[in-house]
């Protein structure tokens, strides 16, 4: 049995690729900058300690109007840095500009697609949920919390629990596992709870998986390393958890092997490494499985995030991690940010993505800025 079917993605009632290609002569400027956002605490996963963000905003100007996107590749995720994606952009900008997303890093990629879109939605004065065929409804949060005490990781679910959210998702590796996750279950039993890996156990971890499977959890994210899809595949036929992969979806090759094998019952697809176009394609590949995407992030600013609430409002989408700007930034680069109500984010009706970028304050607080125009 497949999936239902999504809305149709139009803009303005044309065909999403007519809609964009009637915006490729029309760019007037593109704006880079380029920011360092601070976390409120350090980020700890099986492949590091994350304790800031380096970003880049990526703005595409036509009749007046500005559509935005956001690179943020990830330490240890992301195969390209910061610097690589800043220098892609600024040497393709000319490329940019006449319409044409260039063979540049994919975060940087990424952005681009996303300014295209929010773009064609603001100048069709539409949500860019409505534009992609979505419609609005709170889309409930869920946190990813780590520590490296079971008390801190029970103090940072408490806090998550207090500030109205209904899901959280536990990071664990070696060590790290299946007493910090009962734990949890535990002092919770009636909140939503999975668990990511971050691919840092190996196919020797059968014990800790099937302690795992015992906890009624939501879903296993990357249990194994990022290009073992056939033991991911081995591991959803094994457990009742659904299994979910994210580090192996590292380029569009990858993610097409990870369908055809089934590797995975979710698949986190970030707007971030993909663009919104490629959300859409995937999800149209999933149409006749029984596999779902899961979205997630990056930990980028409300822009990247508003991306990412855009793409919840379709029919077909798994659990998504959607969490308030303010559980992990101090700060943002955008208003106004993306805060929860009743647990849950609620999609905006106000044209684009729904944030506004202040260009004054962004030339402000950015560590590098360029403004690149038409000749």
């Amino acid at each position: 049995m497949g999936r239902p079917e999504a809305g149709r993605s139009q803009v303005n009632g044309l065909e999403s690729d007519n809609a964009l290609s009637t915006l490729m002569t029309m760019f007037s400027s593109l704006i880079l900058a380029r920011l360092k956002l601070r976390l409120v605490d350090p980020i700890i996963t099986g492949t590091g300690v994350v304790k800031g963000r380096d970003v880049a905003l990526v703005g595409i100007e036509s009749d007046g109007i500005i559509g935005w996107g956001e690179a943020a590749p990830y330490p240890n995720y992301s195969r390209e840095t910061i610097d690589d994606v800043w220098g892609g952009l600024g040497r393709h900008s000319d490329d940019i500009l006449r319409g044409t997303i260039p063979d540049i890093p994919v975060t940087g990629a990424a952005a681009v697609d996303q300014a295209r879109w929010d773009l064609a939605a603001r100048l069709t004065n539409e949500p860019l949920w409505a534009a992609i065929g979505g419609v609005a409804h709170p889309v409930p949060c869920r946190v990813a919390v780590s520590g490296r005490t079971i008390d801190s990781l029970l103090a940072k679910v408490e806090h998550a629990v207090e500030c109205g959210i209904p899901a959280v998702k536990v990071k664990v590796m070696p060590g790290r596992d299946v007493a910090f996750v009962r734990a949890v279950v535990e002092a919770w039993p009636h909140l939503d709870v999975a668990i990511d890996a971050n691919a840092s156990f190996d196919h020797t971890a059968t014990e800790v998986f099937d302690a795992f499977d015992t906890l009624e959890l939501d879903f296993f994210e990357q249990p194994l390393p990022r290009d073992d899809l056939r033991g991911h595949a081995k591991l959803r036929d094994r457990l009742d958890v659904p299994i979910a992969l994210d580090e192996s979806l590292h380029s569009r090759a990858a993610i097409t092997q990870a369908i055809e094998l089934r590797a995975a019952d979710l698949l986190t697809v970030k707007p971030g490494i993909v663009g919104t176009t490629g959300v859409l394609e995937i999800n149209h590949q999933l149409r006749d499985t029984e596999m779902a995407i899961r979205l997630s992030g990056l930990i980028e600013s409300s822009v990247g995030r508003a991306h990412t609430v855009a793409l919840t409002t379709l029919s077909d989408m798994g659990p998504a991690d959607l969490a308030p700007t303010s559980f992990y930034l101090e700060g943002d680069s955008a208003q106004p940010s993306w805060e929860s109500e009743n647990g849950a984010i609620c999609p905006r009706p106000d044209a684009g993505i729904g944030v506004d970028v202040d260009i004054e304050e962004l030339e402000h607080v950015a560590v590098a800025w360029g403004r690149f125009t038409r000749d």
